[in-house]
């Protein structure tokens, strides 16, 4: 019983483990294709004056859709913030750039356009209001 209980831990241990590493992976690959010099598809459109969310999405997604886009329209009229939908399909070079493998990803951006925080998957309106405050 004891030992089933330790193979159970040390297996929990290391899935978190692993589990956290991708994540840090995920977030330098990011932070790294966002450098200094962001492609001029999307330079234009940034707000300088806010910190900006660019919210990649496709026509296919139901989260999207359905979780991410309502809690970014509410995010836009109460926070003071630039939100920037991007197609991930139509605009596959910017995607490929910012290395969005999935979506809902939003990139929440500072003020001086390097990047803040990534958020793979359907992220709360507290989670975002936290990473853009």
């Amino acid at each position: 019983m004891m030992t089933r209980l330790l193979v159970f831990v040390i297996t929990l241990i290391a899935v978190a483990g692993a589990w956290l590493l991708w994540r840090q992976y995920m977030v330098r690959r990011v932070t790294r294709a966002a450098g200094p010099a962001l492609p001029a598809a999307i330079a234009q459109r940034l707000d300088p004056t806010r910190v900006n969310i660019l919210y990649f999405t496709a026509d296919h997604c139901s989260q999207c859709r359905l979780r991410q886009t309502p809690i970014l329209d509410e995010l836009g009229r109460t926070a003071p913030v630039a939100i920037q939908t991007i197609d991930a399909v139509a605009e596959n070079e910017l995607a490929r750039h910012f290395g969005i493998m999935a979506v809902p990803t939003t990139i929440v951006l500072k003020k001086d356009h390097t990047v803040r925080a990534v958020n793979h998957g359907v992220a709360s309106s507290t989670k975002l209001q936290e990473q853009i405050g």
